[in-house]
């Protein structure tokens, strides 16, 4: 009876020696802010069934895709074109912009002259924390107020308020935009030291003198709306929103999303440019993870750094979105080929491609809050007491006494399992959204129920095939 006790108890004590050793790893691997905030609580994670909270929250898209195609087909006006044009600033806004840009200039100062630091420096803080963040994920409840506080459209109107703009080149569409919202990525994941504050100042500078510069030449509707990567992001979320104005200007409930399911102005460069969301914010996550780092070579006990890493982590951005651009081109030419033909004639693979990629915004949306969401609980603790004393002599404005960052939430399974469900949450109702209005579209373009509902086959198997890849990044372990 002694024997089968030890034999069974090797198990429990081997398993107990492996979660040590993953705990110890995870703690000395933590090289960053970011990193620390992954520790404890991703050791946790993966003692939780996450497996059983993965097949539920597909199943729960699986579900909401039958219950659409078990839905009566409605009649609905076909969408009319979007122009995105770049609404007048009013006087109010103007004054924001400009206190906005006065507030940059400042926290310029602190990332020049101020500690090195960077979870106490107000730069990068408020860069990585208050505007990557909070502010981005805001959009996606209130509708896109950056046009009122960004720190460009002020001092632009002032500076150029007669001023005969030269005209975008229409064939040049949203390209622009893609480039740039590749490199910013490229910056974010594979720089050695994006939150370094001086780095980080002199960069903003050099952004700042050219958007100011791209804003004389071609004016704030065709920037903003086609060459700002930043900018239309924020646009693209805010379409999320459900606080929308009618045509009078008042503010009234809509399904949010609906504006995604609307035909836009260079429609192949704008669907693009929304795969590329999802792309980069799935790879975001995934290269951090112990079988990204296992597939190019690179031991998590001994993890090189950054720098040694960015050849590797740039060209895995790349292939990343060129695959997905591919697997989704691949899944809309399915859903054409199986619907059918209407009257003797097919719906055009491109015109699907450019209405039914705008409809991935909310799951790159839903794992944005995901992703981010232990990095602002920790980080945002960093921002409270770098407001309260920017310089770093001691004063407290804000009151908040001796305050210490705490990251208790991370070492009790309770908090950890409310952490991640809400965080698996955010990605599964990204994911039924997006079913929801992929298959408006699909009402919109084809003909009959039946073509509907055989043309959303391929999207809502990709759908839950990527539900369940979203949710296994946030329970992978990490290494990075």
């Amino acid at each position: 009876m002694s024997n089968c006790k030890a034999h069974l108890s090797r198990p429990t004590i081997e398993y107990r020696r492996v979660a040590a050793k993953l705990l110890t790893t995870l703690l000395f691997l933590g090289l960053t802010s970011v990193a620390d905030a992954h520790v404890a609580e991703q050791a946790l994670v993966m003692l939780l069934p996450t497996d059983v909270y993965i097949s539920v929250g597909t199943g729960v898209v699986i579900a909401s895709a039958l219950v659409l195609a078990l839905l009566p087909t409605t009649q609905r006006v076909p969408s009319t074109l979007v122009r995105e044009e770049w609404p007048p600033v009013g006087s109010f806004s103007t004054v924001a912009s400009v206190g906005a840009t006065a507030v940059l200039g400042l926290l310029v100062l602190f990332g020049l002259f101020g500690t090195r630091d960077p979870l106490a420096n107000p730069l990068p803080l408020a860069v990585w924390t208050v505007w990557w963040i909070v502010i981005v994920s805001l959009h996606g409840l209130f509708g896109y107020f950056w046009r009122h506080i960004n720190p460009f459209s002020g001092l632009h109107n002032v500076w150029c308020v007669h001023y005969q703009h030269s005209p975008l080149h229409d064939g040049i569409a949203r390209w622009p935009a893609c480039v740039v919202l590749l490199l910013f990525s490229a910056f974010v994941l594979a720089d050695p030291a994006p939150d370094d504050p001086e780095r980080l100042a002199i960069l903003v500078c050099v952004l700042w003198v050219i958007w100011m510069l791209g804003l004389h030449q071609f004016g704030e509707s065709n920037w903003f709306t086609r060459v700002d990567a930043l900018s239309m992001l924020m646009q693209r979320f805010a379409s999320l929103s459900p606080i929308n104005r009618n045509e009078n200007g008042r503010l009234s409930i809509a399904l949010p999303g609906l504006a995604l399911t609307s035909p836009v102005r260079h429609a192949r460069s704008n669907a693009v440019f929304c795969v590329l969301l999802l792309g980069i914010g799935s790879y975001d996550g995934l290269n951090e993870t112990f079988w990204w780092l296992a597939h190019i070579d690179v031991n998590p006990l001994e993890y090189p750094g950054r720098s040694a890493l960015i050849r590797a982590t740039v060209l895995g951005l790349l292939l990343a979105n060129l695959a997905l651009l591919a697997v989704f081109a691949a899944v809309v030419i399915l859903g054409a080929r199986l619907a059918g033909p209407i009257g003797g004639t097919r719906v055009g693979v491109g015109t699907l491609f450019d209405r039914l990629a705008p409809t991935l915004v909310p799951i790159a949306f839903g794992y944005h809050i995901a992703h981010y969401l232990t990095t602002f609980l920790v980080n945002g603790q960093y921002t409270l007491v770098a407001i309260s004393d920017p310089l770093g002599s001691g004063r407290d404005l804000l009151g908040l006494g001796h305050h210490f960052v705490s990251t208790g939430f991370f070492n009790t399974p309770g908090s950890v399992r409310t952490i991640w469900l809400t965080q698996a949450a955010a990605v599964t109702i990204g994911h039924m959204l997006s079913l929801l209005l992929a298959h408006r579209v699909a009402e919109e373009l084809f003909a009959t129920r039946r073509q509907v509902i055989i043309s959303q086959i391929p999207v809502v198997a990709f759908m839950c095939l990527y539900t369940g890849f979203g949710l296994w990044l946030l329970a992978a372990p990490r290494g990075a």
